[in-house]
């Protein structure tokens, strides 16, 4: 699925879920992650939605911002193709924790 054609609707973002590099130890084995941060980028966000008044209120994100998601939450965009690893995700522009400055595509923590 292309997501470049998923236009997110009101408040919602659409967010790529970005997946932290695994820890291996020499040996091959798979070490778990004690610190389950969860990052994302924002891909697109929709126009805003509407406060009593009438009055178009808009998001506070903005495409290319790295942020910080919850725990749960969300609504998965179906995977078309069962090798992709990217996983995209709908959020509510109020659900997201927080825009995390100072990071960036090569940013090791990814």
């Amino acid at each position: 699925m292309n997501y470049s054609k998923i236009r997110p609707l009101m408040s919602r973002v659409l967010i790529k879920k970005l997946v932290p590099p695994k820890n291996v130890s020499k040996a091959g084995l798979l070490l778990p992650d004690s610190k389950n941060i969860r990052y994302g980028l924002v891909v697109d966000v929709g126009p805003g939605s509407y406060n009593e008044d009438g009055r178009l209120t808009k998001p506070t994100l903005n495409k290319g911002q790295y942020v910080l998601l919850p725990d749960y939450g969300g609504s998965s965009v179906p995977k078309q193709d069962p090798k992709q690893e990217e996983e995209y995700v709908f959020y509510q522009d109020s659900d997201i924790l927080g825009v995390v400055e100072g990071l960036d595509s090569t940013d090791k923590r990814l």
